[in-house]
């Protein structure tokens, strides 16, 4: 991100020394405070520091020190309660544009979590946007039922992990919200807590579980990624690969948690017919929102790897995270390959096809032709057309420039 935003030059100590003094509570130096702000959670830096520091939990906490000193406790609690009230409406709105308010409570209980007395072998938490593309989270649930696990779901902005309210340097509602979702989290019986979003994820690891192991003396969950944990049981998941899926396959990814791109490539490479193609492109941010502060840069990353996919001839591009897909699905209406979701090629081998209603209709590419084609959901789900418009117009067409 240093030559990004034109700071690659800079010293490094100097940059360092800065840092260390905005943590301190001091005024740092314009080219630390250029930094701290541009950071996309790729975690390259983790691996490059010989000093066992995590810097870009560092960084993180740099950056919410500067955004304190810039804006009042009032302004930064207002914007963050805006942001997330903004987003949970939205992800209330948009699922069931696409199915059922029964079907969607499936993979949104909106009931506290508590302990039913059940021992489960997963808890899965979907974070608080999975629910946007149903049909991913509909495959996910479908493969820990091919599985044979028991599972109960949690997820949705009752269970948020705090990010919203991080990004925008409000830390007491953070901790608040963060906390309260540890306490869900560990209340069922469960012996694998299962996590999609990686931003959940990281916000648990590597901000709220540290810090509440602090304050209380113990760490009481112990999230892992739904793919590291596919990853573990692969060779049960082997059998149900049951059909050839005759396609050459690039991942359309991101590097923040290394983990989750190796297990990805093993889950895939296990099934019949799938040619994995690796792509000669820059790889950056945890998901292609942290990117939203430099869309010049997000945007040439994308077209080169859109180039990339082609020159290589690829039939598929996979997305993995759930945003990622939200953001370029519609885009196969115009490429030589498809864009699915890694997910539905597994759902793929094992003879299972949920349609992707969330990129249909992206790809109708107008609000009002998406309104008239969702009419009877709008009506059935109790759904205004003014607020189906308005998350339509938010959630699908805010990234739609190419």
């Amino acid at each position: 991100m240093t030559n990004v935003v034109g700071i690659s030059n800079a010293d490094p100590e100097f940059v360092l020394s800065g840092v260390v003094d905005i943590l301190r509570g001091g005024e740092g130096n314009d080219v630390a405070e250029k930094w701290v702000n541009s950071c996309t959670s790729s975690g390259f830096c983790i691996s490059a520091c010989v000093y066992a520091v995590n810097p870009r939990e560092m960084v993180s906490l740099a950056n919410l020190a500067v955004q304190q000193k810039r804006h009042s406790p009032q302004e930064r609690r207002k914007n963050a309660f805006d942001a997330f009230r903004d987003m949970a409406q939205v992800a209330r709105v948009v699922p069931r544009l696409q199915y059922p308010a029964e079907e969607i409570e499936r993979i949104n209980p909106r009931a506290r979590v508590e302990d039913d007395g059940r021992v489960l072998d997963v808890l899965f938490y979907t974070g608080c946007n999975l629910i946007k593309t149903p049909h991913i989270a509909f495959l996910c649930l479908y493969v820990l039922e091919r599985l044979g696990v028991s599972y109960r779901v949690v997820g949705g902005p009752s269970v948020c992990c705090g990010s919203f309210q991080w990004m925008h340097a409000d830390s007491t509602t953070t901790g608040k919200v963060g906390y309260n979702t540890i306490d869900q989290l560990s209340k069922p019986q469960a012996a694998n807590l299962l996590t999609w979003c990686p931003s959940c994820q990281l916000q648990l690891t590597e901000l709220l579980l540290p810090s509440f192991k602090l304050t209380h003396d113990t760490k009481p969950i112990d999230p892992q990624p739904l793919l590291s944990y596919l990853e573990g049981r692969l060779e049960e998941l082997k059998p149900h690969f049951i059909h050839v899926v005759k396609k050459r396959v690039a991942l359309h990814e991101r590097p923040a948690i290394p983990e989750i791109n190796r297990a990805i490539r093993r889950v895939l490479s296990a099934i019949p017919g799938i040619e994995l193609v690796e792509l000669d492109v820059p790889r950056a941010g945890l998901m292609s929102n942290s990117l939203n502060h430099v869309p010049a840069f997000k945007n040439e990353l994308r077209e080169r790897e859109f180039a990339a996919a082609k020159a290589a001839g690829v039939s598929t591009l996979a997305t993995v995270y759930h945003i990622d897909h939200r953001e370029i699905c519609h885009f196969d209406t115009e490429t030589t390959f498809e864009i699915v979701n890694f997910m539905e090629l597994i759902g793929e081998a094992m003879g299972v096809s949920i349609p992707d209603l969330y990129k249909r209709l992206k790809q109708k590419g107008d609000v009002e032709e998406i309104l008239e084609s969702v009419k009877s959901l709008i009506q059935a789900n109790s759904l205004s057309e003014t607020e189906a418009s308005a998350a339509i117009a938010a959630d699908m067409f805010g990234h739609r420039k190419r």
